[in-house]
């Protein structure tokens, strides 16, 4: 299995959760959608357990703990922070593809799903972020921190 795709998708999901985060308004973080929706923040710092549970799987030694941060940015850079760490770990060390194949299917495909929570959050918290063709977003392999380029290819 080829690293760099794995790479490239968790680029990808930097990417797609820094436009989520990114102006968010202050009220975004512990906006209440009712129905015991988990809050924005909430998310983030799961979605941060998640790629701490994909470090795991690489490093038996890392224990998945949650941020219990309640600001929005805080809970985004801590966000980045881990998912720098897992980007580091999938460019530098030998992986079974078995756990690859886990790391995708698992924490990766998770935080897809958190982040388009997020998305969905935005609009009803009256934030929405517009709509984009991804295919021609500026995704590059190794870039997962907060600084990304955020397109302006709209639909």
């Amino acid at each position: 299995m080829d690293k760099q795709m794995i790479r490239h998708l968790t680029a990808t999901v930097a990417y797609r959760f820094a436009k989520q985060v990114k102006a968010a308004p202050t009220h975004f973080a512990t906006f209440d959608a009712g129905n015991d929706v988990v809050s924005p923040v909430k998310i983030v710092n799961h979605i941060t357990v998640v790629i701490r549970f994909a470090q795991q799987l690489i490093d038996k030694t890392i224990k998945p703990t949650a941020p219990k941060t309640k600001n929005i940015s805080e809970a985004a850079e801590i966000f980045h922070n881990a998912l720098q760490l897992l980007d580091e770990m999938l460019l530098e060390r030998d992986i079974e593809e078995k756990v690859l194949c886990q790391i995708i299917q698992g924490p990766l495909a998770d935080a897809l799903t958190h982040i388009g929570q997020l998305s969905t959050l935005r609009r009803l918290s009256g934030a929405p972020v517009y709509s984009e063709n991804y295919m021609l977003a500026d995704i590059q392999s190794g870039r997962v921190g907060a600084t990304q380029t955020i397109s302006e290819h709209q639909f």
